[in-house]
C-alpha cells in the first residue's frame, strides 16, 4: 500500500504557506489555477522552500527573531488550550539545540544565519509535512531569495 503525500509536499509548499493575494511568489501556482483552496501551490518545491525563507527573513526583520516568537507567529495557538504551538516550538527548538552549538530558547536568530536558518527550516517542514530539507534544496532558495 502506497503512503498519501502531505498536503504540503503534494503543494510544493512544505511549510504551508497560505494563500494570500498579496503575494505574487516566484514560481507560484495562479490562484485561479490553484486545486487547493487554502494554501499556495508551486511549479516545484523550491519555490515553497523560497517563499517561506523569505517569510522568515521577514519576521526576523520585524523582531520575530528567536523560535518562540517565529513559531508562535506561524503556527498561532488556536484557543488557550491549544498545546500545537508549543509542541511545534519545542520540536523546533530541540533540532536547534542538538545541530548549534549554545542554541537556546532566547537566542535571536541573525538574517545571515544559513546554518541556523537552514535547521530551522528542516525542522519545520518536518513537523509540517514530514519533509525532508535537504541542504542541496535550501542552497538553491537562499540563492534565489
Amino acid at each position: 500500500m502506497e503512503k498519501r503525500q502531505t498536503r504540503g509536499i503534494r503543494n510544493n509548499n512544505p511549510l504551508n504557506i497560505k494563500i494570500a493575494n498579496r503575494n505574487n511568489w516566484k514560481g507560484r501556482v495562479p490562484v485561479e489555477q490553484n486545486t487547493d483552496g487554502v494554501f499556495e501551490q508551486y511549479v516545484e518545491p523550491v519555490y515553497g522552500i523560497r517563499a517561506a525563507l523569505k517569510l522568515l527573513l521577514k519576521y526576523i526583520r520585524d523582531g520575530y527573531n528567536t523560535v518562540p516568537k517565529i513559531i508562535t507567529r506561524w503556527c498561532p495557538p488556536l484557543s488557550p488550550a491549544d498545546n500545537s504551538t508549543r509542541i511545534y516550538t519545542d520540536y523546533v527548538l530541540k533540532a536547534l539545540m542538538e545541530n548549534v552549538d549554545g542554541f537556546d530558547r532566547t537566542t535571536a536568530i541573525g538574517l545571515c544565519d544559513r546554518k541556523v536558518l537552514f535547521v530551522l527550516m528542516s525542522a519545520m517542514c518536518m513537523m509540517e509535512s514530514r519533509y525532508r530539507l535537504s541542504s542541496d534544496m535550501f542552497d538553491q532558495a537562499w540563492n534565489m531569495a
